[in-house]
């Protein structure tokens, strides 16, 4: 369990042996809230089936907002057989009420403590469970290797996809606009427990008491008859009348297939709930009772066994020919291919009708002439990626759901047809001829739009996009400067990145992009950047001022800039840079710095990473009170002692290309910070 997890959006980790969680905010707080609370004088949970010494491994702990922690410790629970029984008596208990899972591996002192069944059932929990904290040690938490985090980890975002599809169906049911979920059943499929998690979510953000609404014949009947599609094979009749209750018992039953707790419920429900849920439910535990017959598998790619009922695929270094078996596949909904060799067609991906993201990787150099019209038949394709290849056209390609297209390495010819992906959200387009921008007219959903040839002119098309937060304009093509006046529109704007070749383009519409956090400006000969005054939300900064001057006093109401990064540029009035006290990262290059300004550099104690490339700095006394600093670049700068870098004992790289400092200065430096790193000491 190592970086990989830390970066998992559902799984919570974090290292009590280190005196920094990585969390993020929301995360941290919420932990916070479970420490500042005893634990131990928490309420016990009273789980069925829990008895005896299995009592005291499930603890319930009150949270803000009524909901409710369920703590297991671990380690402890290992020493009995009551773990397959706490684990799912656990989720029962998640699936009625609103409960969150901790997961305490804090005790665990070897990871040969767990056994692989146990550490099998553990990932089955991670797979299927979205609200999840687990604690644990450097010792412990390693007994999750990277290959079993990726076995939960993959699937998951086809599900979260898929989720949000049916949550906005039932928002509109409930709200009353028909909609044909059963339509959505056969083409975007979910347990009954996502979907009863879907019509939760649905009937909260709307507002809706849930009990009342699911009486509701339309709301129920349509419950009823996705539940019925995931019972075929089980012959249970769902009841005509059902409580919200009632849906999150048949569901879980039908999610664990769990025939003694199946059996378990229906007693309950006995005492509590209608005689139809218990016979559904006896149902069920009859029905999951019989063997299970194991998935075809077949080989593939590397010569690997996949089962064909498996819903997401990667293959490195494949060639065609390793891909005869893919079309068994048919239940294929993410599918990633890195090719080796040459590609003459994409035949072998005419029969996967159900994936919905497909990424293709061509070989570096090689510009592959793809024919996309294999692809057709991916009626459901929702994102497609493709590196380093060549496209005439996009025809074939479906563009009835298609929400992603990226690419970025890749060359296309001819943007015709290209209008009608209206559903776009993402268009990343780097190596596209581009004439003429009204294809963008009907994109009236586009987030993010990435043009690496733009016109000079239409950019009044483009200003009409009124969703668009990233914007990368990259207009090769200009023989003068572009008109992007029209781009002042753009309100909602958070990041915008332009790259002309124009020297004298008018940047004056920046100044209304009020809402800007990142810009990137560069091929501009600047000559002052009035520009920047009102751009308060401004936290990453890049300027390539082509040799051009730039007064630091226009950057004065950029108060929470984080990122600074200055390009061929005459910097006047230096001593501003000392009121960025927010700054983590501050980069120079070929830029009029020299020892005297190097004080006012000195005074930014949060900096992180700091670049002098190509300055006139020769003195680097002043940076030893940048105790925070990790990176310095002093590439092509005059240095030639690193005598003053001593106390920076958190300093992990130097870069002294085309310097002068001498081995020994680096030898003495890396004797007192073993850790760090000198990139080409001469």
């Amino acid at each position: 369990m190592d970086d990989e997890l830390l970066r998992y959006g559902r799984l919570l980790a974090c290292d009590v042996d280190q005196s920094e969680i990585r969390l993020d905010p929301r995360a941290l707080q919420r932990l916070s809230r479970v420490f500042e609370r005893s634990i131990s004088g928490s309420q016990r949970l009273n789980l069925l089936g829990c008895t005896g010494s299995g009592k005291k491994f499930c603890t319930r702990a009150l949270l803000p907002q009524g909901q409710h922690l369920l703590v297991l410790d671990v380690a402890p629970l290992l020493d009995t057989d009551k773990l397959a029984t706490v684990l799912r008596l656990a989720l029962r208990e998640t699936l009625l009420r609103d409960v969150t899972l901790y997961f305490d591996f804090t005790g665990l002192t070897s990871p040969e403590q767990l056994s692989p069944r146990d550490k099998h059932a553990f990932c089955e929990v991670f797979r299927d469970y979205e609200r999840l904290i687990v604690v644990g040690s450097r010792v412990s938490l390693p007994v999750f290797s990277p290959q079993d985090v990726r076995v939960f980890r993959m699937p998951l975002p086809l599900a979260e996809d898929r989720q949000q599809l049916w949550q906005r169906a039932f928002e509109r049911r409930a709200l009353g606009p028909h909609v044909d979920l059963e339509l959505l059943a056969r083409q975007y499929p979910l347990s009954a427990g996502q979907i009863r998690k879907a019509v939760e979510d649905a009937l909260d953000d709307c507002h809706i008491d849930g009990e009342r609404v699911v009486r509701q014949p339309h709301i129920a009947n349509a419950a009823r008859r996705v539940l019925s599609s995931a019972l075929d094979d089980l012959a249970v009749r769902v009841p005509t009348r059902m409580s919200w209750h009632d849906l999150g018992a048949l569901s879980f039953c039908i999610d664990s297939r769990d025939a003694l707790c199946c059996r378990s419920m229906a007693q309950e429900h006995q005492r509590w709930r209608s005689w139809r849920i218990r016979i559904a439910l006896l149902t069920i535990s009859v029905a999951v009772s019989r063997p299970v017959v194991a998935a075809e598998t077949v080989k593939i790619c590397d010569g690997r066994r996949v089962s064909v009922r498996a819903t997401a695929l990667s293959c490195d270094g494949v060639r065609p020919a390793n891909l005869a078996n893919l079309s068994r596949l048919v239940g294929l909904r993410n599918l990633t291919l890195r090719f080796v060799g040459p590609v003459n067609s994409l035949s072998f991906l005419a029969g996967l009708r159900k994936v919905t993201r497909l990424s293709l990787s061509f070989e570096l150099g090689r510009r592959v002439v793809i024919d996309l019209r294999p692809l057709s038949t991916m009626s459901l394709l929702r994102e497609l990626t493709i590196e380093w290849a060549k496209l005439n056209n996009l025809a074939g390609l479906p563009a009835a759901h298609l929400e992603v297209l990226k690419l970025d390495t890749t060359e296309l010819a001819s943007i015709a047809g290209l209008s009608a992906f209206t559903r776009l959200r993402t268009l990343i387009l780097s190596r596209a001829s581009i004439k003429d921008l009204s294809f963008l007219q009907g994109m009236s959903r586009l987030e993010r739009l990435s043009l690496g040839s733009a016109p000079r002119v239409g950019y009044e098309k483009l200003a009409r996009l009124t969703k668009l937060r990233h914007l990368v304009l990259e207009p090769e093509c200009c023989v003068g400067p572009a008109n992007l006046l029209p781009l002042g529109a753009l309100s909602g704007l958070h990041s915008l990145k332009l790259s002309v070749g124009a020297p004298h383009t008018n940047l004056s519409f920046i100044a209304r992009l009020t809402q800007l956090k990142k810009l990137d400006i560069s091929g501009f000969e600047l000559r002052g950047a009035p520009f920047l005054r009102r751009l308060t939300r401004v936290t990453s900064l890049r300027l390539d001022c082509g040799g051009g001057q730039l007064d630091l006093r226009d950057l004065r109401q950029l108060r929470t800039l984080e990122k600074l990064s200055i390009k061929a540029a005459t910097i006047r009035s230096f001593d501003v840079l000392r009121n960025f006290t927010t700054l983590r990262g501050l980069w120079f290059e070929d830029v009029n710095v020299n020892d005297r300004m190097l004080a006012h550099i000195a005074g930014l104690t949060r900096l992180e990473e700091l670049g002098l490339e190509g300055t006139r700095v020769t003195k680097l006394a002043p940076l030893s009170r940048l105790t925070r600093l990790l990176i310095l670049n002093l590439e092509e700068s005059p240095v030639r002692s690193l005598r003053s870098l001593r106390k920076l004992t958190r300093l992990q790289q130097i870069f002294l290309s085309g310097t002068k400092v001498k081995k020994g200065s680096c030898r003495r430096l890396q004797r007192i910070n073993k850790t760090l790193e000198i990139n080409d000491c001469p």
